[in-house]
């Protein structure tokens, strides 16, 4: 059974259950300190456990009063869990004199624009001759000559080195980096030198880690003997191996923009179709009954092998427990609801890790899921048809149309766009990634043989050379992106209510559903209706923060108008500016303001004047202003005031 039984919640028990820890989860993101909280829940837990003694002849209502109670005990648990994740971490190193450390590495060192940045799991600081352990993780830094060292995962860097706390969000709808460490525990960053660096050991890393880390070494040297393209095989290994360090940004914005970006970031899509293989493999092999018990165990492992080759992402990690939950669930026998295993994902990765609930990777994983579980079939259904490959495209229009329903808002809400051609882009990409995917399997397998494989190498790299080809070119379409959309949290949410309710009322014929899902319709609309009325009053100047380089935003109603000077100007770091002005702000019209004068350096509006001083730039003293609203200093200006 796929679909939610008749009497709705029998059949999906941790869906229920997932319930109050989502709102329990949600209270200690938005209720203050509860200090009771633990006290409650030890006994809400006695009570519960009371229960078991009384006869339920005494009381007709005894089941119901265990489940409220047992729901109380979950939410309690939710809250519990995920408070002390919430409080202020601190930093009393950050900022002071170089300390002594030794870091223990737990991946290896990734290239970046300026250098190259890993993770330490570990930190030991010397005093007095000994190392002590600090809590929390730290983010590292390095030059080239650190890289060179041959450092991996599990090494451990003796250095010496400036803590510092990480770098908060100082602009509107900025990245909040500072936030998103935390949630991972890291609370540190530092730079390395070759100076002040040396390798201590090199064989600290864990048995599992060293296979995984040979496997990835392995596959990239395959590719790299049998697919000469540079561009082919950094696709070929991100499709596979999840590898991104050698994606071209064109790729990665062609890609996005055209919606079809998850066929190169490893999520449950692969792990399905490599999964679904292996099925097809071992399915012959179940008439055995000396297999029977030995194959769920080796699926596991060729799953959660897959998972840790990958890198194991939050997203391949969900993939490959639902997998486990899915085999366990069949080699015992037990009533396969997928629903059910789904919910049972969630709710075990949010009791190990409570901000898994605000990753956007999370809610758009299972929001997909779901989509595809309740709706993909009902929909193909409406569109049956007598031809193989025909039924073929509207099964495969049919879920990618089913996993856009639920993750549509959560897209909108996390990233201000959405790409209009994802049906007809995803029809193409879709097959296409994974006869390719197959195919790179097939090149592992048959590396031994040369000729075999440099075959299928050219096969992949003009499958590939064409794939990225088109995406490029469609991306180039006008009109192919909707971008600067904005919605509020409780848009969101009415939002997903609306397209929840909306789908069930088209598969279940119901009018009242219908009815509610075009009010839940009217209340998004009303909602963005007040914001709009506060954006045509608005007349905003911004100075952002950004080192080395200035920016000025003016906004007048839905009007932006960008002042910059720096490295770069005129690149990416600006253009990022007027895309977040767009939805943050609303400016969606970037054109000369109407209500405002820009004579550099003087700004005038209705009622403020506002000067710039320019360290960079000399301007006579006679011709500006005797007084001024504001004044503005840029790129340090030397002189009195």
């Amino acid at each position: 059974m796929n679909g939610i039984a008749h009497n709705h919640w029998k059949p999906v028990p941790f869906l229920r259950l997932g319930i109050p820890l989502i709102a329990g989860i949600g209270a200690a993101h938005f209720l203050p300190s509860l200090p009771i909280a633990n006290k409650l829940l030890l006994i809400a837990v006695i009570l519960w456990i009371s229960t078991e003694f009384i006869s339920v002849s005494r009381s007709k209502n005894l089941g119901v009063y265990r489940g409220i109670l047992l729901h109380f005990i979950v939410m309690l648990a939710g809250y519990g869990r995920t408070f002390p994740f919430l409080q202020p971490i601190n930093t009393p190193l950050s900022g002071k004199p170089p300390q002594q450390l030794a870091l223990v590495l737990e991946q290896p060192f990734q290239q970046t624009t300026k250098g190259y940045k890993t993770i330490a799991g570990k930190i030991f600081i010397a005093s007095n001759g000994k190392f002590t352990r600090l809590p929390g993780k730290i983010l590292v830094y390095a030059d080239s000559s650190v890289h060179q060292q041959g450092v991996t995962t599990g090494s451990v860097l003796l250095t010496r080195t400036k803590l510092m706390s990480l770098s908060q969000a100082m602009n509107p709808g900025a990245f909040d980096a500072a936030a998103y460490y935390h949630k991972k525990q890291i609370i540190y960053r530092c730079y390395l030198t070759g100076r002040s660096t040396r390798l201590a050991h090199n064989n600290r890393g864990t048995f599992i880690s060293k296979i995984v880390e040979q496997l990835q070494q392995k596959c990239l040297k395959i590719f790299e003997r049998f697919i000469k393209g540079k561009e082919e095989r950094a696709i070929a290994a991100a499709l596979l191996i999840g590898y991104k360090l050698e994606l071209p940004n064109e790729l990665i914005n062609a890609y996005r923009n055209t919606g079809i970006i998850h066929i190169i970031a490893i999520s449950g899509m692969h792990m399905a179709l490599l999964f679904g293989l292996l099925q097809k493999i071992v399915t012959p092999l179940r008439k055995r009954k000396w297999l029977r018990h030995l194959l769920p165990p080796l699926l596991l492992l060729a799953a959660w092998l897959f998972a840790l080759l990958t890198g194991a992402s939050p997203s391949i990690v969900r993939a490959a427990l639902t997998s486990t939950l899915l085999v366990l669930g069949e080699w015992w026998r037990r009533e396969n609801n997928t629903l059910n295993f789904v919910a049972a994902t969630a709710v075990i990765l949010l009791l190990y890790d409570p901000n898994y609930f605000t990753d956007a990777g999370f809610q758009l994983s299972f929001a997909a899921v779901t989509g595809i579980i309740l709706y993909s079939k009902p929909i193909a259904a409406s569109w049956h048809s007598s031809n193989r490959l025909i039924q073929s495209v509207i099964e495969l229009l049919a879920v990618t149309l089913a996993a856009q329903i639920l993750t549509f808002p959560l897209l909108l809400f996390h990233f201000h766009r959405f790409p209009l051609l994802f049906l007809f882009t995803n029809l193409i990409a879709v097959p296409l990634s994974t006869g390719i995917l197959y195919a790179e399997i097939l090149l592992l397998i048959l590396q031994p043989f040369p000729a075999l494989a440099a075959i299928t190498g050219t096969a992949i790299e003009y499958s590939i050379h064409w794939m990225n080809q088109w995406a490029i070119h469609t991306a180039q379409i006008p009109g192919t992106m909707i971008k600067g959309i904005y919605l509020s949290l409780h848009q969101t949410l009415l939002l997903l209510s609306a397209f929840f309710i909306l789908a069930r009322s088209f598969i279940n014929g119901n009018r009242n559903l219908f009815l509610a899902g075009i009010m839940c319709l009217f209340l998004v609309a009303g909602i963005g209706s007040i914001r709009q009325l506060a954006v045509e009053r608005q007349h905003l100047l911004i100075v952002y923060h950004i080192p080395k380089k200035t920016a000025i935003h003016l906004v007048e109603a839905n009007r932006q108008y960008l002042m910059t000077h720096g490295r770069g100007e005129g690149s990416e770091w600006t253009e990022q500016l007027r895309n977040t002005a767009e939805w943050y702000w609303g400016g969606r019209e970037k054109e000369q303001l109407q209500h405002t004068l820009i004579n550099y350096p003087l700004i005038q509006s209705k009622n403020k004047l506002i000067l710039l001083i320019d360290g960079g730039s000399y301007s006579r003293t006679s011709l500006l202003p005797q007084r001024a609203d504001w004044v503005i200093l840029i790129r340090n200006p030397q002189g009195s005031l």
